[in-house]
């Protein structure tokens, strides 16, 4: 994992990283923005993908989340599913484009999702890591231990207004 809090926090702006996302069985990569005052939520996950343990409609993603709070719910959230076959192929460019009004992921260049509700108006960190999904009712073909993938990061790059 690695992180630039407490480091490097700020507040909109554009987000870059060139990655390579690994996608063996149980990896969990994932390229994500915390709350800089550590409540969650909001959280905005450039990227999480699965490897072949958890499913969306019987194939193995990836996705871009948006977890926010309502009144009703303290996990409320919004995602698009991108295929992992075309990212575990080679590198690519993860973006998330966040102003007061609005946020938009893109993956080489090319927008997948944009929200105008709930936009987070603090401070956040950028977090990056590869953990295993170790939960044997979601995946019980991974037995812990076996984290067999790389992460790696080409440059990470943060435009602030």
């Amino acid at each position: 994992m690695v992180t630039s809090y407490p480091g490097f926090q700020f507040q909109y702006g554009y987000i870059q990283v060139v990655a390579n996302i690994p996608s063996g069985q149980g990896l969990w990569p994932a390229l994500w923005l915390a709350a800089a005052n550590l409540h969650w939520p909001p959280e905005m996950d450039m990227l999480e993908a699965w490897g072949s343990g958890r499913t969306f409609d019987g194939a193995p993603y990836a996705a871009m989340y948006f977890h926010y709070s309502t009144p009703t719910s303290n996990n409320t959230y919004i995602k698009a599913i991108v295929s992992p076959a075309s990212l575990a192929i080679g590198w690519h460019t993860f973006a998330l484009s966040w102003t007061p009004t609005q946020v938009t992921w893109l993956v080489d260049g090319r927008p997948f999702m944009t929200t105008t509700q709930n936009i987070p108006q603090q401070k956040m960190y950028l977090i990056a890591n590869l953990a295993e999904a170790v939960n044997a009712a979601a995946h019980p073909n991974v037995l812990p231990g076996e984290c067999n993938g790389d992460l790696q990061i080409r440059s990470v790059t943060v435009w602030a207004p």
